[in-house]
C-alpha cells in the first residue's frame, strides 16, 4: 500500500481476498495429483521439462505462505488525489 500513497493515490476500500488464492492453489495441488497418478497408470507421458516433484513443492510452499499471511491476494480500490 505504501507504494500506492507514494504515487499520490488515496486508499478508498482494500477488501481481502485470501481465501481464493488459497482455493486456487489447493485446485493447482489437485490437479497436480491427477496428473501424477495418470502417469503412473501410463495414461500420459510427462515432457522431460515438467518436473512434478518441484511443482508440487511450490505449490505446498505456496499454500504455508498463504497460511502464515505473508501471500495474499486483495482488491484496492484508490482515487488520484
Amino acid at each position: 500500500m505504501r507504494y500506492l500513497v507514494e504515487a499520490g493515490l488515496t486508499i478508498q476500500l482494500v477488501e481481502e481476498h485470501d481465501e481464493a488464492l488459497f482455493d486456487l492453489v489447493r485446485d493447482i495441488q489437485g490437479k497436480l495429483l491427477g496428473m501424477e497418478l495418470l502417469v503412473q497408470l501410463n495414461k500420459i507421458t510427462l515432457p522431460d521439462e515438467i518436473n512434478v516433484e518441484q511443482a508440487k513443492t511450490m505449490a505446498k510452499a505456496a499454500a504455508a505462505a498463504i497460511q502464515a499471511r505473508q501471500f495474499g491476494y486483495a482488491i484496492v480500490i484508490a482515487t488520484k488525489s
